[in-house]
């Protein structure tokens, strides 16, 4: 087959990307599957795909790393696809910062029992208070992605660039000052996007989309933790990027 039938995705995102069996999220239900499902099914002359390298509790800098690991292993294809989905991870609040959890985590079960529920209690009262910090920093995560973009504008036909989903009015209240970072980190993607200066490089902005979707956020994101999509969330992400990719394939096929 020569390189004309075949199409190559390759995905790099947070948990969000990912099969979820306690939120009954299944391997084949994921946005990546979903994805390669529609751009195959009308397609059957061309063969897809997916590389789906996401991983769950990453940060920005991680996910990076990744994709120039496996740079190496891969051609640059003039016809293939990005999907970078991050920012949740790097975002959040937390009340201790990541060094402190990396000493609470080698602590024995029982004190790491105890923390915990300190913390779950507590976190609201923290965070109202000051005492928080992320993954990432804003400045830093805006640099990192935007040396990303950078890097991939010529290895791929099209990146697509998922921006952070809302979340449900019970996690802000338990974690106060999330939606105000994701709207914030939201703007460093879309400024990261801008930077690379590409046609190749599209924003996805699901933040928007389903804040305006009737129902309400919590059909889209789970309201049990507020970050992970459900079944119509990553239907709602594979049909983003198909209604943009269609166009591209379908231009490519006619010549036009």
């Amino acid at each position: 087959m020569n390189d004309a039938a075949n199409l190559l995705i390759r995905v790099y995102g947070d948990s969000l990307s990912l099969p979820r069996a306690s939120g009954g999220i299944r391997y084949f239900e994921t946005y990546p599957e979903l994805l390669r499902d529609a751009i195959a099914s009308p397609r059957p002359d061309l063969r897809v795909a997916v590389y789906n390298r996401s991983k769950g509790g990453v940060p920005v800098t991680e996910l990076y790393e990744q994709f120039v690991q496996d740079s190496a292993y891969f051609a640059p294809d003039g016809q293939g696809m990005l999907v970078v989905q991050c920012g949740v991870v790097d975002c959040a609040p937390r009340p201790v910062p990541p060094a402190t959890r990396a000493r609470i985590a080698r602590l024995p079960m029982p004190m790491r029992w105890l923390i915990a529920r300190f913390l779950h209690y507590a976190r609201p009262f923290l965070l109202r208070a000051g005492i928080k910090w992320q993954a990432t920093g804003i400045d830093a995560f805006q640099s990192v992605l935007t040396r990303w973009l950078r890097a991939a504008q010529s290895q791929f036909a099209r990146v697509y660039v998922i921006n952070i989903a809302p979340t449900v009015e019970s996690i802000e209240a338990h974690s106060p000052g999330l939606r105000h970072s994701i709207e914030s980190y939201n703007d460093a993607i879309s400024a990261a996007v801008a930077a690379a200066n590409s046609a190749a490089i599209s924003l996805v902005d699901v933040y928007a989309a389903i804040s305006k979707q009737p129902g309400g956020v919590s059909r889209y994101v789970n309201p049990a933790d507020g970050h992970h999509i459900t079944h119509l969330g990553h239907r709602l992400y594979a049909d983003m990027i198909y209604t943009r990719e269609k166009e591209r394939l379908d231009r490519s096929r006619t010549g036009c």
